[in-house]
């Protein structure tokens, strides 16, 4: 049997690694908390307990001073484990949501009418929590659609599973989104670091100016603007209407601790730099053409006018055959 309450979070030094209660044995998972939760109404007297994660592959580490959800449950006959899941919403804040030492535990007399009744908060003095590292600060929460799934963490990244927004009423939001698509409800997937402000309630990804993003669609347009505004033949992503994949950061590193580096294009490759906007299909092409003529002037195919005559083979005829025959190769 299970019941549900709610737990202040009093510790968290015990979140970080694996650790043994030295006076009872037990061995706690990483993720645990100490929380102090309001006991029962025959003691008339909050309890301190340990509380470990419900789920270790989705763990959100609470902060000192925040409400959590307890799932109290009896494993086997004689032990009861206490769990904790949610964060509770009191900020409105995907940052903090502590409110230490603002409950009745410590307030709620012997004499009290009905303990088991009197509500958790009161208003009674607060204090600023002794976090280890985190520092509060104005995060706001992402923009929601219709139907969305977001997942943010308390610094400014997220990650959304969202869709097309393409009829009914489509002004219920505070923030348009940064995509058009064409089918109704076709699913987009947005992973952001580093948030931009958006407004003054939500936040909504910005591609020009989140840190580093990377976005997975199916019809949608992006838009985004380019490191260089020459990008040769290549389709701009607020262009192109079908599935692509969209990276955007200040740098991206691509490293291959084992093997190559593979890139496969059932068209081209387009590579833009300051100086150039190039085609790799064309380039290549260029240069298997320019290396065949030199061949061709080195065999005495192709020749120079002289007042003498046509000109011979070239010494380096072999050199310029194999360089040539190097970019044969590469054809597809």
């Amino acid at each position: 049997m299970s019941s549900l309450s709610l737990g202040e979070v009093i510790d968290t030094t015990f979140s970080y690694a694996p650790f043994t209660d030295k006076i009872t044995g037990v061995e706690y998972p990483q993720g645990t908390v100490k929380v102090r939760s309001k006991g029962n109404a025959a003691a008339r007297q909050p309890v301190d307990v340990y509380a470990v994660p419900l789920d270790l592959t989705n763990i959100v580490t609470p902060l000192k001073g925040e409400l959590v959800v307890l799932h109290s449950n009896q494993l086997r006959v004689g032990t009861v484990r206490l769990f904790y899941s949610k964060i509770v919403n009191i900020h409105n804040t995907v940052n903090t949501n502590s409110i230490p030492n603002f409950n009745a535990f410590q307030q709620i007399s012997a004499g009290a009418a009905n303990y088991a009744s009197t509500g958790m908060l009161s208003n009674g003095p607060t204090v600023t929590p002794d976090y280890l590292s985190h520092i509060e600060q104005d995060i706001r929460p992402l923009q929601p659609y219709e139907g969305d799934k977001l997942i943010s963490s308390r610094y400014g990244s997220a990650i959304r599973f969202s869709s097309n927004i393409t009829k009914g009423n489509s002004n219920y939001f505070v923030s348009s989104p940064p995509w058009k698509g064409s089918k109704t409800n076709n699913p987009i997937l947005m992973f952001t670091a580093g948030l931009t402000d958006s407004s003054e309630y939500y936040n909504i990804e910005k591609p020009d100016t989140d840190k580093s993003l990377l976005y997975l669609t199916t019809d949608q347009n992006i838009s985004i603007t380019t490191a260089q505004t020459r990008i040769g033949n290549a389709i701009k992503p607020s262009v192109y209407s079908n599935a692509q994949a969209i990276i955007s950061s200040d740098r991206i590193f691509l490293n291959s601790r084992k093997d190559d580096i593979t890139l496969v294009s059932k068209s081209t490759v387009n590579i833009a730099t300051p100086n150039w906007a190039t085609d790799m299909e064309k380039f290549f092409t260029v240069i298997e053409s320019l290396a065949q003529e030199l061949v061709n002037l080195s065999q005495g195919t192709a020749t120079f006018s002289t007042g003498t005559g046509p000109t011979g083979p070239s010494t380096n005829l072999g050199a310029l055959q194999n360089i040539l025959a190097q970019l044969k190769s590469m054809r597809q």
